[in-house]
């Protein structure tokens, strides 16, 4: 049992190392926004499309005030370029019938699947995406996945699994309020 969490400990140590090294390089940093293309909402009364809405004004909260909806925790003093074109059409494409579910339960999703079927412009660099799983109004909260990945492979660099509260008057700031504070928590430098 021993080796065994020591085993765990040294491979989780080397997969932040690397990760941290690739933030610290000469790689290009993307940014893509908020992915809601596989979102579920459970306890909520507002429309799909109502939550479609939203879902295109939180990413444009990243660009609008970018000052606030910082990735810096996740990049550290990297320079970045936002590029959410390919996620606003996923989110103008996305299956409006499935946002809903009727209970809090999703099951997880296969990150490195997904990743595969993003469209980017780019070639190569690093990408950093927020992948939301579940909006649960009933618990006030919003579970997301922070993703680094590689961008010419679309291989992840790290994954983290983060919920955090909502808050905020209207639909847009209400949510927008778990993606802010999902990037104030995560933190890979």
């Amino acid at each position: 049992m021993k080796k065994f969490l020591l085993s765990l400990t040294l491979g989780t140590i080397c997969l932040i190392s690397h990760a941290q090294n690739r933030f610290s390089g000469s790689e290009k940093i993307y940014i893509y926004g908020v992915d809601y293309a596989p979102v579920k909402v459970w306890g909520a009364s507002e429309s799909p499309e109502q939550f479609v809405q939203a879902f295109r004004e939180i990413n444009d909260l990243l660009l609008h005030q970018a000052d606030k909806y910082t990735y810096d925790r996740i990049c550290g003093s990297a320079s970045t370029t936002m590029n959410l074109d390919p996620i606003r059409r996923r989110i103008d494409e996305m299956n409006r019938d499935s946002i809903k579910i009727n209970s809090a339960q999703t099951a997880p999703l296969d990150v490195e699947t997904h990743l595969r079927s993003y469209a980017l412009p780019e070639s190569e660099g690093v990408g950093i995406i927020l992948i939301a799983k579940l909006l649960d109004k009933a618990q006030g909260c919003g579970t997301y996945y922070v993703v680094g990945f590689d961008v010419a492979t679309r291989e992840p660099i790290f994954v983290r699994e983060i919920t955090t509260k909502a808050g905020g008057f209207g639909l847009r700031n209400f949510w927008a309020n778990t993606v802010y504070q999902a990037l104030k928590k995560t933190r890979i430098q």
